[in-house]
C-alpha cells in the first residue's frame, strides 16, 4: 500500500516511483491501484481511461493476469512541478492471455516512458500518460509462439481504437507501420523516417507534415518522389497558400476529419481554392494527427499525376501511421527534453567546480586588493592601479555568479522581490552605456508585485535579456522593456516551460535588430551556445535566464525574425505585494571584542588574509590549513575558541564533517561555513551538521564582520 507520509522532496519522490514500480513486480490489483487516485487519468496508446475503475480493469488488471512479475527497469528520470517523466524499459514473461493471445511463455522487452502527475499530499497518481509501442509487444508474442493472426483476429488489435476500416489492414502491414515510426526517439530521423513512410504506402508524389508549436502552424518536413527515390527536406516555414490548399487545411483544422479528394479536377467543395486550380493536384489526402483529444498536427499528401491514388487500403494504413506517428511525435518530445536536461545537469556539475576553484583565487585577489585599499591615499596612481585591479575582480565575481546560477548552486533563501524596482535599477545602469542609436522606451505598471525569488537572480535575467538586445542592433533600434501584471486563465505551453492559471509578472524585452533563424532560436538557451565572435560573448547568458525562471516556476516564450527583431517573454509567478525599498545608508564594519575565532581553509593565502582581515576588525584569529589540526586544537581546548570560521570543500576532511566533530565536544560553539561551491543542497545539509550561517567565497570584510557579529551577537 502507498505511504501516507507527504512528498516532501526528490528523494521522496523517487522512493514513491519506485515502490509504485515495484507493486507491478506482483498479482496483487489493490496494491497497485493504492497508488492511483479516485479519479485518476490513464492514457495508453490508443485508450483513455477515467477512474479507478477503468484503470483497475482496463489498464492494471490486463497487465498483471498477462505479465505477472514483470519489471520497469527505470532508464532516467525528469522532474518539474507535481510531475516526473521517467524513462523505463517494461520487460516481462507472457504468463497469462493478453489482447486474446493465450500464454506463449515469450519474454517481451519494450522501451517506453511515461508522464506522472501526482498529489504530493496524498501520495497519489492522479494523471499517467504513458507511451510505448503495443504493436512491438505483441510482435514479440507471435514471433515466439509462430502464430499468424485471420482478419478476423486483427479486429481485436488495439489499432482498431483509431477508427480504422481493419478489414483493410494485414498483421504484417500494421507490425511494419507501427515498428518503423515508434522505433525512432530522435525528432530528426523520427521526421525523415515518417515522411518516406507515408509516401512510400500513399505512393504520393509530395507530402507535407505541418505541427503545431505554440499555437501556430509551421510546416517541419516536406518528401517529394524524383526517379532516384525519396527526397525528404526538414524546415520550419510558415503555411501559406502556395504550398498545399488552404481550404483543405482549415477544414481538417475545423472538424478534426480526414479529407479525401480522388479527382481535385472534378467539381468538388475545395475545386475553388488557388492551390488546386494552380498546381492540377489530381488525388489529395489530408488528415490530422491526434494523440486521443490533442492535436498534434496534419499530414498532408498529394499525387498531380492521377485519380483515385488513395484508395481505401492505402487510407487505412495511412489513418494507422498517423495514430502511431502522433505518439511518436509526443515521445520524441520527452526524449528530446529529457536529453536536455542531462546535458544541462552534466554542464552544471562542471560549471560548478570550475566556480569553486575560481572564487578561490578571486578570494586572495579582492581580500589582499580591499586591505591595500586601506592603506593608500586617495589620489594616488597606486590607488588607481589598485582600484582597477579591484574592478576585474568583480567583474570576475559576477561571472562566477552568473556560472554558479547557471548550475543551481546559489544558497539564498527566497524572498518577496520587488520586481519594478529591480527592473528600474537595470535599466538606469544600462540607460547610461547605451549608444545614442539606441532608443530605450520602457513601460513599467507592475507597482509593487513581488516574486518569491533572488533579487539578484531578476537583476540578472532583466539584464542579460537587455544586454543581448541592445547587441542585437549594431546599426541601432528601439530597446523596449515592459512590465506588467497578467492572469493567466487557461493553462497552456510557452517555447520554455508551461504557464499554469493564475498571477503572473509579465517582462517582456524586444529589440528592432537582426532577429535569429529558426536554428539559432532553437538553440539559444543551450549552455555556452552563442552567435557572437570569439571572446565577445560566453554563451551562459541565456542559459543563465533559463535557469532562474525555471527554478522560480515561470516560463519564457521566445519570438524572432530575421531583420526585424526579437522579443523574450518572461512569465514569473506573483507572490503578493513587496514593500518599498528603503535607502540604505553606510555603516561601519561590526567589530569584535577579542574573541577568539578558529579559521579553516586549506588554501594558505586564503588562511593569511582572513586571519589579518580578523586582526583588523578587533579579533584575535587562529588559522589552521588542515581540517584534521584544526580539530586536534579544538578537542585540546575547546573552551579557548568563541567562534570557528571553516571552508567545506578540504582534503581528509569536509568542512561539515569538522562541524559535527566540534558540535560533539562543544555543542554551542558559534560557526560559520564558506565554500566556493555552494550547489548540490550545500546550505541544508551544513545547517544540519550544525553551521549557524553558510557564506559564498570570494569574502570581502564586510561579509566576515557581519556574519560574525551575528553568530557572537554582538
Amino acid at each position: 500500500m502507498a505511504a501516507s507520509t507527504s512528498l516532501r522532496s526528490v528523494a521522496d519522490i523517487e522512493s514513491f516511483i519506485h515502490e509504485y514500480f515495484d507493486a507491478w513486480g506482483g498479482t496483487d490489483e489493490n496494491r497497485i491501484m493504492s497508488y492511483y487516485a479516485e479519479n485518476a487519468t490513464v492514457q495508453i496508446p490508443g485508450t483513455l481511461m477515467q477512474g479507478r475503475s477503468a484503470v483497475r480493469e482496463q489498464f492494471v488488471r490486463p497487465f498483471i493476469t498477462g505479465f505477472p512479475g514483470n519489471r520497469h527497469a527505470v532508464k532516467s528520470w525528469t522532474f518539474g512541478r507535481n510531475t516526473v517523466v521517467v524513462e523505463w524499459s517494461f520487460e516481462a514473461i507472457h504468463k497469462g492471455r493478453f489482447a486474446d493471445h493465450a500464454a506463449t511463455g515469450a519474454s517481451v522487452e519494450v522501451p517506453g516512458c511515461g508522464v506522472y502527475e501526482y498529489d504530493s499530499v496524498n501520495r497519489q497518481i492522479t494523471a499517467a500518460r504513458i507511451y510505448f509501442d503495443v504493436a512491438t509487444l505483441l510482435k514479440q508474442l507471435l514471433d515466439r509462439h509462430g502464430s499468424r493472426l485471420t482478419t478476423e483476429e486483427a479486429t481485436a488489435h488495439p489499432t482498431a481504437t483509431i477508427a480504422t476500416p481493419v478489414e483493410h489492414l494485414d498483421l504484417p502491414t500494421v507490425i511494419t507501420v507501427s515498428q518503423t515510426v515508434s522505433g525512432q526517439m530522435v525528432l530528426e530521423r523520427l521526421l525523415d523516417t515518417l515522411m518516406r513512410t507515408a509516401v512510400d504506402h500513399a505512393r504520393a508524389k509530395r507530402a507535407l507534415l505541418v505541427l503545431s508549436r505554440n499555437t501556430e502552424l509551421r510546416v517541419a518536413a516536406e518528401a517529394t518522389t524524383h526517379n532516384d527515390g525519396v527526397m525528404v527536406r526538414l524546415c520550419d516555414e510558415a503555411v501559406t497558400d502556395a504550398v498545399l490548399p488552404q481550404t483543405v487545411l482549415d477544414y481538417v483544422l475545423h472538424t478534426r476529419e480526414n479529407v479525401i479528394l480522388d479527382d481535385a479536377a472534378m467539381p468538388n467543395p475545395f475545386s475553388r481554392d488557388p492551390y488546386v486550380a494552380q498546381r492540377h493536384a489530381r488525388s489529395v489526402f489530408c488528415l490530422p494527427l491526434m494523440n486521443q483529444a490533442q492535436f498534434v498536427g496534419v499530414l498532408y499528401l498529394e499525387n498531380g499525376l492521377a485519380a483515385g491514388v488513395f484508395a481505401p487500403a492505402r487510407t487505412a494504413v495511412l489513418k494507422l501511421l498517423a495514430s502511431q506517428a502522433a505518439i511518436s511525435l509526443e515521445n520524441a518530445r520527452l526524449y528530446a527534453d529529457l536529453q536536455k536536461a542531462h546535458r544541462l545537469e552534466a554542464m552544471g556539475t562542471l560549471a560548478g567546480g570550475i566556480a569553486h576553484d575560481f572564487n578561490n583565487i578571486l578570494g586572495a585577489i579582492l581580500g589582499y586588493g580591499e586591505m591595500a585599499l586601506r592603506d593608500i591615499g586617495v589620489a594616488t596612481r597606486l590607488r588607481r592601479d589598485l582600484d582597477a585591479i579591484m574592478t576585474a575582480g568583480e567583474r570576475g565575481r559576477a561571472l562566477v555568479d552568473r556560472v554558479l546560477a547557471f548550475s543551481r548552486s546559489g544558497v539564498g533563501e527566497r524572498v518577496a522581490v520587488h520586481v519594478e524596482n529591480v527592473v528600474r535599477e537595470v535599466l538606469d545602469l544600462l540607460s547610461a552605456k547605451l549608444p545614442e542609436t539606441i532608443d530605450l522606451d520602457a513601460n513599467l505598471t507592475a507597482g509593487n508585485a513581488a516574486l518569491l525569488g533572488d533579487p539578484t537572480q531578476v537583476h540578472q535575467v532583466v539584464m542579460n535579456l537587455a544586454a543581448n538586445a541592445a547587441q542585437a542592433m549594431p546599426a541601432g533600434g528601439v530597446l523596449s522593456v515592459s512590465l506588467r501584471v497578467e492572469r493567466i486563465v487557461a493553462s497552456r505551453a510557452a517555447s520554455i516551460g508551461a504557464l499554469d492559471t493564475g498571477e503572473y509578472l509579465v517582462l517582456r524585452v524586444a529589440d528592432t535588430g537582426t532577429g535569429m533563424t529558426p536554428e539559432v532560436s532553437a538553440r539559444i538557451f543551450e549552455p555556452f551556445f552563442t552567435t557572437k565572435e570569439a571572446g565577445s560573448g560566453t554563451g551562459l547568458g541565456l542559459s543563465l535566464v533559463h535557469g532562474i525562471v525555471s527554478q522560480v516556476g515561470g516560463a519564457i516564450d521566445v519570438a524572432s525574425s530575421v531583420g526585424k527583431g526579437s522579443a523574450f517573454t518572461v512569465y514569473l509567478p506573483c507572490s503578493g505585494d513587496a514593500a518599498d525599498d528603503d535607502e540604505e545608508t553606510d555603516l561601519a564594519l561590526p567589530r569584535g571584542n577579542g574573541q577568539r575565532v578558529l579559521v579553516v581553509d586549506d588554501e594558505e593565502p586564503l588562511v593569511d588574509l582572513a586571519t589579518r582581515t580578523l586582526e583588523d576588525l578587533g579579533y584575535l584569529p587562529e588559522g589552521f590549513t588542515s581540517s584534521q589540526a584544526a580539530l586536534a586544537a579544538f578537542r585540546a581546548a575547546p573552551r579557548h575558541f568563541d567562534a570557528v570560521i571553516t571552508d567545506e570543500r578540504m582534503p581528509g576532511m569536509s568542512g561539515s564533517t569538522l562541524i559535527r566533530e566540534m558540535r560533539s565536544i562543544r555543542s554551542a560553539i558559534p560557526v560559520v561555513l564558506m565554500s566556493g561551491y555552494t550547489g548540490s543542497g550545500l546550505a541544508g545539509r551544513a545547517r544540519e551538521a550544525g553551521a549557524d550561517e553558510v557564506l559564498k567565497k570570494p569574502l570581502l570584510a564586510q561579509d566576515l564582520a557581519t556574519s560574525l557579529a551575528r553568530v557572537l551577537r554582538l
